[in-house]
């Protein structure tokens, strides 16, 4: 497919595709009967066998179109279940982060919100544009966190109970 395809209106696009199949199957047609049919001689029986064949590629094209929606719905079956467990992680995670002591717990919670501020503003927009590929920002946020995490010193045995629930999420 042509990328100019994918930048206009889905609408338009269907509709321009539609056209044009629409146009060249008709000037197809038209030729056909003017040029080609006068010269071909055929006969009733040349019929059944198109129409066996002709049945035959409308059942493969169903198989065909039933397994592409099988699979468009799986992948976004797999994106909706990856997208609630990353969300109920970072919830996860906020939430144990509350435990912590005050000057870790204000970072912490700064670096998870700016983390889900960048998924929701940047990540998914770039993904529905075919551009997630190129937009590291969550990695480099996550370090942070990850870092600030890693350099806290529990001091009772409650806070080290909290910070290895933490760690493991």
């Amino acid at each position: 497919m042509p990328i100019w395809l994918y930048q206009i209106h889905p609408l338009y696009a269907g509709l321009l595709l539609v056209a044009i199949i629409e146009i060249v199957s008709m000037i197809g047609l038209f030729l056909t009967r003017r040029l080609i049919l006068p010269r071909l001689h055929y006969h009733d029986g040349a019929n059944d066998a198109v129409s066996g064949t002709v049945q035959a590629i409308g059942v493969f094209y169903g198989i065909t179109v039933g397994l592409i929606a099988v699979g468009v719905w799986n992948t976004h079956s797999n994106a909706s279940d990856l997208v609630s467990k990353e969300a109920s992680s970072i919830g996860a995670l906020y939430r144990d982060v509350n435990g912590y002591p005050d000057p870790i717990r204000t970072e912490l919670k700064a670096g998870l919100r700016e983390y889900t501020v960048f998924l929701i503003e940047k990540a998914w927009p770039a993904q529905r544009s075919g551009q997630g590929q190129h937009v590291d920002g969550g990695t480099r946020i996550m370090d942070e966190f990850q870092a600030r995490l890693y350099a806290f010193q529990p001091a009772n045995p409650g806070q080290i109970a909290l910070h290895s629930e933490t760690l493991t999420a």
